[in-house]
């Protein structure tokens, strides 16, 4: 993925801009609370996403693939405030729809020929984080509380993320050798655990035996 040319905006922030365009727009806008709630419920939203994402970043053991995550979570963070504008054509920046674009998960393999390190899971976590993501500003084209309702799910995407991340750091783990009960340098109260089971089966055999009418002696043995 060709890095985005982010490095000339500035650093995103809460959705001051945004409210600050819907107060100065229509009065029917201005007067409306439920917006400026909605406005944050999105930024957060997207904040959630971007912190998500920036772990993936710090794991990473190549470079250049840190900094193209970092570059989304930037991305994330500004399309999911300070691009939406009540107001405006609801049209995300080229450099930001560029950098959310699917390609994500493919970091910077262009130049490391390597793929970033992502669990099972994540990569579709990341795409569907990233598309929401993008999808944010133009919902100033429809009933803007109700459809950035919806696309807040970016953090719900996230939340899956965590906990494909969480079962693919289980899966990495080294599985300890289970003990067994009995074995020749083992605990000795394993040991004499082993010895009461196999008394216990034996007599239970024998029983088994005597009420059928069994008398095979090596079979009991």
């Amino acid at each position: 993925m060709t890095p985005s040319p982010l490095s000339w905006l500035p650093l995103p922030c809460s959705p001051d801009r945004a409210e600050d365009e819907l107060a100065s727009g229509s009065d029917d806008q201005a007067l409306d609370p439920v917006l400026p709630a909605a406005l944050h419920r999105g930024s957060d939203a997207g904040e959630a996403a971007a912190a998500w994402v920036r772990e993936l970043a710090g794991r990473q053991c190549e470079e250049e693939h840190a900094r193209a995550l970092g570059r989304v979570a930037e991305a994330i963070t500004w399309a999911s405030s300070r691009e939406i504008i009540p107001g405006s054509e609801g049209l995300l920046a080229e450099e930001l729809r560029y950098t959310l674009a699917a390609d994500v998960v493919l970091g910077a393999s262009h130049t490391t020929g390597t793929l970033p390190e992502l669990h099972a899971g994540e990569r579709a976590a990341l795409v569907t984080a990233c598309a929401l993501a993008a999808a944010l500003p133009s919902c100033v084209l429809g009933d803007l509380e109700r459809e950035l309702t919806v696309l807040a799910e970016v953090a719900c995407a996230a939340e899956a993320g965590r906990l494909a991340t969480a079962a693919g750091d289980a899966r990495a783990l080294p599985v300890p050798r289970q003990r067994t009960l009995g074995q020749e340098h083992g605990d000795p109260l394993d040991c004499l655990a082993y010895r009461r089971v196999a008394e216990s089966a034996a007599a239970a055999f024998a029983a088994a035996l005597h009420y059928q009418g069994g008398r095979d002696e090596e079979a009991c043995a």
